[in-house]
């Protein structure tokens, strides 16, 4: 479909796979990257927009000890618009969303990150996504889970929310809100309750909640 040769144009290390995987693909990226010496890695769908102001936040990892980062995502249509009241419901979910993945960064590690957009140090990506089972429900929250069971820690990055294409329709053209959110999203949640459960006793997420309520009252 040209996609090489369009890539190739915007200066886009293009690689083709054969199995239509979205972990998979990571993981061939990834590859790709650790064999050029590069020591993070994003990962970005493909109905992201970045900005033109937009900077890599790597403060969060080379000074404040994150082992990943998660972004802000802003909910629009392909345009970068917002011109409907449904998708500016859906922009309101992202950002309380997000408010939430600030509080969860501050007093102990964010849980997962957006599907959409993550930054990661290479060698910690490479861990998580051996432990992946490659199913696509859920993917983001599997790896946030592998993260958190491994004892390291996912900030939230210091930059604007980056827009991302949303359902503009309940039961239209897909992707519509129907097959993303009930049969994708929330399908996944409701399987991987159990791991969430497990990540609320994790020693080091309680370890670090803890250490913030206590410093907090020893500091009255």
């Amino acid at each position: 479909d040209g996609t090489p040769h369009i890539a190739k144009e915007f200066g886009v290390n293009y690689i083709w796979g054969a199995v239509g995987n979205k972990t998979v693909a990571q993981w061939r990226g990834l590859t790709a990257a650790r064999a050029s010496g590069y020591e993070l890695v994003a990962l970005m769908d493909d109905d992201m927009t970045l900005p033109e102001t937009f900077v890599w936040d790597t403060y969060g990892i080379t000074e404040r000890g994150a082992d990943a980062l998660a972004y802000c995502i802003a909910g629009t249509n392909r345009n970068g618009t917002q011109p409907t009241w449904f998708i500016r419901q859906q922009d309101i979910e992202y950002k309380i969303c997000d408010t939430i993945k600030a509080w969860q960064s501050e007093c102990s590690s964010v849980q997962f990150p957006h599907g959409a957009l993550s930054l990661w140090k290479a060698s910690v990506l490479e861990m998580v996504l051996l432990d992946h089972d490659c199913i696509f429900y859920g993917d983001d929250i599997k790896m946030g889970i592998t993260l958190a069971r491994k004892g390291m820690r996912m900030g939230l990055a210091r930059a604007p929310a980056v827009p991302t294409e949303v359902p503009v329709s309940v039961c239209g053209p897909i992707p519509n809100f129907w097959t993303q959110r009930v049969r994708s999203w929330d399908s996944a949640e409701h399987m991987l309750l159990p791991r969430f459960i497990g990540i609320l006793v994790n020693g080091y997420v309680r370890e670090r909640i803890y250490g913030t309520v206590l410093s907090k009252f020893f500091s009255l």
